[in-house]
C-alpha cells in the first residue's frame, strides 16, 4: 500500500516515534541518514505504489525534524561518484544527409538508452544541444535515443516529476 509523504510526517512526527528515532540513532553510533529511513520505512511500512521504500520522503521529514531541534542526524556521509554527466570525450557525429521528411528518414529507431556507451552518447547530445544541458532528471527516469542510417537525430528523457503535471497540462490544453 502506498503512504503518502504527509501520512509519514504524522507518523514520524509522533513522540514516541520520535523517540524510537532517537534511540536508534544513539544506539548504532555507525548507522548512517539511508539506513535509518530504510529501517524506519520497513518498520512502519512507508511503501510507494510499486512496493519500494519511499526512503526520499523519510529522509525529508528527519531532516525537518533535526532543523526543529527535536533529534540529531548522523553527519551526511560524502557524496561519491560523478558529479558531472559521464560523456564521450568528444562530440557525437553531426547526421548526414537526413532528408526533409520523416518517411524518408532511412532506419529511423527508438533506442531505450540502456549501456554506459549509450548513456555517454545521451549526456554528450544534451550537454551540447539542449539549452539547459543534461540534467539532471529527478526521481525515476527513462532515457532514449533516437537512431537512423544518417546517425545520431537526437534523444529524450522522462522523468517520474513529469507523472505529476497532468492537472497542468489539462489546463494547458496539452
Amino acid at each position: 500500500m502506498m503512504i503518502a509523504r504527509r501520512q509519514i510526517h504524522t507518523q514520524i512526527t509522533q513522540p514516541d516515534v520520535v523517540e524510537y528515532v532517537r534511540h536508534l540513532i544513539a544506539s548504532n553510533p555507525a548507522m548512517h541518514r539511508t539506513e535509518l529511513a530504510d529501517r524506519l520505512c520497513s518498520k512502519f511500512g512507508f511503501r510507494d505504489a510499486r512496493g519500494l521504500k519511499q526512503r526520499s520522503g523519510c529522509l525529508k521529514v528527519l531532516r525537518t525534524l533535526e532543523e526543529k531541534g527535536y533529534l540529531v542526524l548522523p553527519a551526511p556521509r560524502a557524496r561519491t561518484g560523478p558529479t558531472r554527466p559521464r560523456r564521450l570525450g568528444h562530440h557525437v557525429p553531426s547526421p548526414e544527409g537526413v532528408p526533409g521528411t520523416v518517411g524518408e528518414v532511412r532506419n529511423l529507431e527508438l533506442v531505450a538508452v540502456q549501456t554506459e556507451e549509450q548513456m555517454r552518447i545521451w549526456n554528450e547530445l544534451f550537454t551540447c544541444e539542449h539549452p539547459w544541458g543534461a540534467g539532471p532528471l529527478v526521481g525515476r527516469q527513462i532515457r532514449y535515443l533516437v537512431r537512423s542510417d544518417h546517425g545520431w537525430l537526437g534523444g529524450m528523457g522522462f522523468a517520474s516529476a513529469a507523472l505529476q503535471v497532468r492537472d497542468r497540462d489539462r489546463l494547458a490544453g496539452m
